[in-house]
């Protein structure tokens, strides 16, 4: 019962005190952060990642693997198998060609490799694994997030007869 009323008191006291509502700001911000919707993962710590703000742009495109080896782009769930199509469609539309590739610490390998594959399959070559930040932030610091750059290549032909073993 005494939270109910501190959240009623609380309620009133706010409007009458003339702070203005988050709600009722009418122009963009770039200095506020904005929270984007995602899927949560235990990211792989790093210590020579490098800061990407870009993955947190709302129109970063971020390949998610869960610790289960479930993949979604964006917020919705999608096979392996329609990835490369999927990405393809999504990667025509924009200027910006990076994907942002934001793995679990626990996820099966396997599962790690049939998403690289796939992206080699659909030609993207521009990666960039989304890495843990060491140490503990400061409670309430928004950091950009960091991350490995990697490029996904086509394999060179080898000659068997001029490699030294």
């Amino acid at each position: 019962m005494k939270y109910l009323l501190e959240v009623c008191l609380v309620s009133i006291i706010l409007p009458v005190s003339g702070m203005v509502p988050v709600a009722a700001q009418s122009t963009y911000d770039p200095t506020i952060p904005v929270l984007r919707k995602g899927i949560s993962v235990e990211l792989p710590r790093t210590t020579s990642g490098v800061s990407v703000p870009e993955a947190d742009k709302e129109d970063a495109l971020v390949l998610t693997i869960k610790c289960d080896g479930s993949a979604y782009l964006g917020t919705n769930a999608i096979s392996i198998a329609e990835l490369p199509e999927r990405l393809n469609d999504a990667l025509s539309k924009r200027s910006e060609q990076t994907l942002f590739l934001k793995a679990d610490a626990h996820a099966p390998y396997a599962s790690l490799i049939s998403v690289i594959d796939s992206l080699h399959t659909a030609g993207i070559d521009n990666v960039t694994l989304l890495t843990a930040q060491p140490g503990a932030p400061i409670p309430g610091t928004l950091l950009p997030p960091k991350g490995l750059a990697m490029r996904i290549i086509a394999p060179r032909a080898v000659n068997r007869s001029t490699e030294l073993y």
